[in-house]
């Protein structure tokens, strides 16, 4: 297997990007096969249909189409290529059941597909255990891209219910520089006078970011659509409770054990549900314990391999792919 890394932007493809699609396409030889990340499948639909190349599968996390906050142009575009590229690949791999589910929505038929979710690295140190927050601030923790799909803009009006709480929250996520979405969420804080509740964290390393689930009291994500979810099973292995908004594939990443679902775009249920698990301990505590038993049993990433190479093997018995 040959990994090619594409230079550039991706879904939407600046100069780099296509370029960097035309060399890769042109330096691996015409009966290769291809495995292709479904965030840059949109930009490789025409060249791989101008090559007429048909051997290949793709990795979909969730259809690019479905990200909020695309103009009606882009969303138009996004869509074409998605429904002219799919239906050509010999498989389709998602991490969920309800992605497959939205491509079929689309109307994008698939010839052969197979679900692998996605693995989590089991924490190497000692977790704490799960006390109810009483006696300080209760520490919320967010894991996420600053971007509209994520939520957090539903997250800052549920937390600006909650001002007679002690709460603290740290969002921990990558900012597009380029968006004015960070911008938006930051003048959010200071319309409902959280600013000094709410640290935005920005990247964080291994070490750091361990740091912030080790301290943190409660999991919480709004997420306007998730195709899988990979951060609720990061949260389940340090034990955390989890509240989470019920989109996308979200059920099928978050244990019902460990999460109080609520409505996505409903910052009055969420703000209800985070009452809930603040202000009553045995609610806390039946999360903390459902997260720590559920902790067990998450697949671990040899898992999600062996489930892409059983997958891979039914279309390509006696080669192995390349990406």
């Amino acid at each position: 297997m040959v990994l090619h890394e594409l230079p550039g932007a991706f879904p939407i493809p600046d100069t780099a990007a296509e370029t960097g699609i035309r060399n890769a396409l042109a330096s691996i030889p015409a009966d290769e096969a291809l495995l292709i990340d479904g965030l840059a499948l949109p930009a490789m639909a025409a060249p791989l249909a101008a090559a007429r190349r048909r051997d290949f599968a793709v990795l979909c996390h969730h259809p690019v189409a479905l990200e909020t906050g695309w103009d009606a142009a882009t969303l138009t575009w996004l869509e074409d290529a998605e429904r002219s590229a799919f239906p050509k690949a010999r498989l389709v791999v998602s991490p969920s059941h309800r992605t497959l589910e939205d491509l079929a929505n689309m109307g994008i038929a698939i010839a052969r597909s197979a679900v692998a979710a996605p693995g989590s690295e089991p924490v190497r140190v000692p977790v704490p255990d799960r006390v109810f927050p009483k006696s300080h601030p209760a520490q919320l923790l967010c894991v996420a891209n600053l971007m509209p799909r994520k939520g957090h803009d539903i997250l800052l009006e549920a937390l600006s219910e909650l001002g007679d709480l002690d709460w603290r929250l740290d969002c921990v996520g990558a900012a597009d520089p380029d968006s004015e979405w960070p911008a938006a969420l930051k003048a959010l804080c200071e319309t409902h006078g959280i600013c000094g509740r709410v640290q935005f964290c920005g990247v964080l390393d291994d070490a750091a970011l361990a740091d912030k689930y080790r301290n943190a009291d409660l999991f919480v994500l709004a997420s306007r659509h998730e195709g899988y979810g990979m951060v609720f099973a990061e949260a389940v292995r340090w034990h955390l409770p989890v509240i989470a908004a019920e989109s996308g594939a979200v059920r099928e990443a978050a244990p019902d054990a460990a999460t109080r679902f609520v409505r996505p775009g409903d910052p009055e249920a969420l703000a209800a549900a985070l009452r809930d698990a603040l202000s009553n301990r045995k609610v806390y505590d039946r999360l903390a314990a459902g997260s720590r038993t559920a902790a067990a049993s998450l697949p671990g990433w040899d898992d999600t391999a062996a489930a892409v190479h059983a997958a891979l093997s039914e279309i390509w018995p006696r080669r192995e792919a390349t990406s």
